[in-house]
């Protein structure tokens, strides 16, 4: 997660570097695949096909990644192609939860003041000290207080 302060508010981004990785590994070893069938082979030919949907399914996992940024500027907030108040949040939330290995994760959510919750990304990440950090940062610039930090 990279915080950013500007002199007006924040900008926190969250990349999906393991997704990105995933993506990566199929799309090389579609690639692989792809080479080696240029020949008449029958085998060849399949392995090329394997390859293509190897690319195709690297290239959906890289797109989809929930890759997010969130920009507080005055008295603006975008997240995600949305754009609101900042206004309309009543505090930021970090809530923590637990990995299917049993290892607490975070993940910072902002409080709606009209009801809800909208979450800040959609990982959820195993650094508290950096998860606090950013929500302290978030609820700075917002002029808001952190819930359960």
């Amino acid at each position: 997660m990279q915080i950013t302060t500007t002199p007006t508010g924040v900008i926190v981004k969250d990349s999906p570097g393991l997704h990105w990785l995933l993506g990566a590994l199929f799309i090389g070893v579609g690639a692989v695949f792809v080479a080696g069938a240029f020949s008449v082979d029958e085998m060849q030919l399949l392995a090329g096909g394997a390859g293509v949907i190897a690319i195709a399914t690297g290239v959906w996992v890289v797109g989809r990644a929930p890759w997010s940024v969130l920009v507080i500027d005055g008295d603006r907030v975008h997240l995600r192609g949305e754009t609101f108040r900042t206004a309309d949040i009543e505090d930021v939330r970090l809530i923590a939860g637990e990995d299917d290995e049993g290892g607490t994760v975070y993940q910072i959510r902002l409080a709606m003041r009209g009801g809800g919750e909208v979450a800040v990304s959609r990982l959820w990440v195993h650094g508290r000290a950096e998860s606090v950090a950013a929500a302290k940062a978030i609820a700075r610039a917002a002029g808001v207080t952190v819930v359960n930090s």
